[in-house]
């Protein structure tokens, strides 16, 4: 993913630079294929529909009880819906921005500035010029450069020697923005997936839809293909093609098969294959990581910051607030807490206690009891607790970059893998990337059956 994110979040309308859904092909290369694909979220459903959409017959099979994924959508919370999942579009060239754009979405437009909590005073956007944050700035800036070894962030941190009083915003930027913390991700990995980016650095927020609605509306015509409380737990699959077994017995049979699920259920091992993947996969499947993430999303009776306020940086616990109404509601009462990595697993390990200690953090940068005496609901989306997900996005920890291409690979001519996990050029822990690994691997599908 570009790097970093939200920082950079530009309130655009939807423009004319995409205008329709790309024409998959006009010849049906896909006649008389069977194919099961496993996992209904962005890859899975985008890979069922490129194939569908060539006259494959296509199911889905989903072990949980929605479709969708790492897409989920809060609604009633506020006057306006709110993604509890993925929440950006990042960037204007991708299957995702067209897709949206053809839907007829708009994006929010919207002024913001950031607040920042520094040496236990509240201040604006200013403080990046003082030359402790200048210099973290700058490098936050250059990562993508970075040539040397695959040494962690952190690592990389300490050899350049910012001040301390910055680490909250560099861990907010680089580590939680990628999923993690700055110790577990990898300065060479992040370097090379930056460098493979191509989407486009300007960044998107729906205003009044959510991701998941568009994509049911541009791809419905295979939501029916989708079988939801079906857990695979073996895949045999030989030249002549493959059976799929559920965990309650049904078995499904296939010319191939693409497999679609998070990297952790890869590797956890919820699948039997047989024969087995190849050592040199399994051990890939290591390499590429995806950790703790959750949102807990808080609504108020007042608001007590700025109206303009966008992000809020340097609580104790929470890398990133955000107010995720800010040119999406008239009331602008909600605030998100994005919290990745070792600080999500100990929220996390609160449990509804969670908020709390997420209220404690807003009464301490804007004072004693303004957060919690203004407190009226909240939730809590633990992706870690997510029993088929396990976790929030893959991060490019060290020697993650080679990994994914390795994750990537088919296994003989029948098994096939998608997911953003599997993403080879930067686009590793989106919703585009996603789409386009699907892509990718019912492409492949359809040449072989094809050729």
């Amino acid at each position: 993913m570009r790097l970093p994110r939200r920082r950079f979040l530009q309130g655009l309308a939807a423009g004319p630079l995409v205008a329709t859904l790309p024409v998959v092909g006009c010849a049906a290369r896909g006649e008389g294929l069977r194919v099961v694909v496993i996992g209904a979220g962005a890859a899975g459903l985008y890979a069922g529909w490129t194939l569908q959409d060539e006259g494959a017959t296509v199911t889905i099979l989903e072990a949980s009880a929605v479709h969708g994924g790492r897409l989920r959508v809060l609604e009633g919370f506020a006057d306006f819906p709110i993604e509890l999942g993925a929440e950006e579009v990042h960037g204007e060239r991708s299957i995702l921005h067209t897709l949206l754009v053809a839907d007829g979405a708009r994006f929010v437009d919207a002024d913001d500035a950031d607040v920042y909590f520094v040496d236990g005073e509240r201040r604006g956007e200013g403080v990046l010029e003082e030359d402790d944050f200048a210099d973290a700035e700058a490098f936050v800036d250059a990562l993508g450069d970075w040539e040397g070894d695959d040494v962690t962030i952190a690592a990389r941190i300490a050899d350049e020697g910012l001040a301390a009083r910055t680490d909250f915003l560099t861990d907010a930027w680089i580590g939680n923005e990628y999923g993690a913390q700055n110790d577990l991700i990898g300065a060479r990995s992040l370097a090379q997936g930056d460098a493979a980016w191509t989407a486009g650095d300007t960044n998107f927020a729906l205003d009044g839809t959510t991701l998941l609605g568009h994509l049911e509306s541009a791809l419905a015509a295979v939501l029916p293909a989708v079988k939801t409380g079906q857990a695979v737990t073996r895949v045999d699959h030989d030249a002549d093609g493959v059976t799929v077994t559920c965990a309650d017995g049904t078995t499904y049979a296939a010319d191939a098969v693409i497999v679609a699920v998070p990297i952790t259920v890869l590797r956890d091992g919820d699948i039997t294959f047989s024969p087995a993947l190849p050592d040199d996969k399994l051990t890939a499947i290591g390499k590429v990581p995806m950790g703790a993430g959750m949102k807990v999303v808080l609504s108020f009776a007042r608001r007590f910051w700025d109206a303009d306020t966008g992000s809020i940086y340097g609580a104790a616990h929470v890398p990133e607030f955000w107010a995720t109404g800010l040119g999406r509601s008239a009331e602008n009462l909600v605030l998100t807490a994005f919290v990745m990595g070792d600080k999500a697993e100990a929220l996390s390990a609160l449990g509804d206690d969670a908020i709390a200690t997420v209220l404690a953090d807003l009464d301490a940068i804007y004072g004693a009891g303004v957060a919690s005496g203004a407190y009226v609901d909240g939730v809590i989306q633990d992706w870690l607790k997510e029993p088929t997900i396990r976790g929030a996005y893959s991060y490019p920890g060290p020697g993650s970059h080679a990994a994914r291409a390795i994750v990537a690979e088919a296994v003989g001519e029948t098994v096939y893998f998608a997911g953003e996990a599997t993403h080879t050029e930067g686009h590793f822990g989106t919703v585009h990337g996603a789409l386009e690994t699907g892509e990718r691997a019912a492409e492949a599908v359809l040449t072989w059956w094809w050729e």
